[in-house]
């Protein structure tokens, strides 16, 4: 004999039927009640009466199915059924789908809106212990649909404190020089569990950032002083969000930044005056930075 599909006979009568299940998992090749079918054309792989004989409800006990979801994972039980007459022909199986985890827990995103390639992309961590590691996409537009850059966390190389938070540098991701400054960037994570049944998720709401480039060192600094009162000025560093910061220091060969202090807020001016009049000698740094 061999497996077979059909269309049952008319003249079958109700009782003369058994029915065959097949439950599975959405994504993953696992099976929860195996049927021997395919489910969409009924074709049947072994001929024999239907794996649930003549009952016709089914009540699922399965411990995959009462374990609890982890963040990003989305549980979605596939179901088809076919009726089996009593020469093990089948029926056009029909079939339902059921998502048992209606809310998705997603982990939370975090980075600054403004960035250098040496900032983090950084994520909540949860379930360490089943973990294997973490998918990073980096997209130009927030639908993915071409990613700039696809890398792959393990989660023995991530640092992360008490806090639970993890990241990355940008320079440390594939395909970095991809990544052009000065336009809007998208990025998203999905983890990946060590039970490999668990299918998850790209973040739902993607974070977003600017890269931008480090700016130039200011030139032409120049220092005037009258009545004991300094006066710094500087040549303006091209770029978009640039601010200066002033340091100071007695010693000028202390080593920079440890041994300077900074003399005030930053600034986007190209002037500063010491607002304390000089009472012993002093060297002057001045610094260019990117901040929000």
């Amino acid at each position: 004999s061999r497996a077979s599909r059909g269309t049952l006979a008319r003249a079958t009568p109700a009782a003369g039927l058994s029915y065959n299940l097949q439950i599975s998992l959405l994504g993953v090749p696992i099976q929860i009640k195996p049927g021997m079918l395919d489910p969409v054309s009924g074709w049947r792989r072994i001929p024999a009466p239907g794996n649930v004989n003549q009952v016709q409800t089914w009540t699922l006990r399965n411990s995959i199915l009462q374990s609890a979801a982890f963040p990003h994972e989305q549980r979605i039980v596939l179901a088809a059924v076919q009726a089996v007459d009593n020469a093990w022909a089948g029926s056009t199986p029909a079939s339902d789908t059921l998502q048992l985890n209606e809310q998705v827990t997603w982990l939370q995103l975090q980075n600054n809106p403004l960035m250098v390639q040496s900032d983090l992309l950084s994520w909540e961590l949860s379930h360490l212990e089943d973990v294997s590691g973490y998918e990073l996409q980096v997209a130009d537009e927030p639908d993915f649909t071409a990613p700039l850059s696809e890398t792959w966390v393990n989660l023995d190389s991530l640092g992360y404190g008490r806090d639970l938070f993890a990241g990355i540098p940008l320079s440390e991701l594939d395909d970095f020089a991809l990544i052009q400054p000065d336009i809007t960037h998208y990025w998203r994570i999905r983890p990946h569990y060590l039970d490999s049944w668990r299918l998850t998720l790209f973040s739902e709401t993607p974070g977003e950032f600017i890269l931008v480039s480090p700016p130039d060192p200011p030139q032409s600094l120049s220092i005037q002083v009258l009545d004991g009162v300094a006066t710094l000025t500087w040549d303006p560093v091209p770029g978009n969000f640039v601010y200066y910061i002033v340091y100071s220091s007695p010693d000028a060969l202390a080593p920079f930044p440890q041994g300077w202090q900074v003399a005030g807020a930053p600034t986007t001016e190209t002037a500063w005056m010491d607002p304390e009049p000089a009472a012993v000698r002093k060297f002057y740094r001045v610094k260019a930075v990117v901040l929000e």
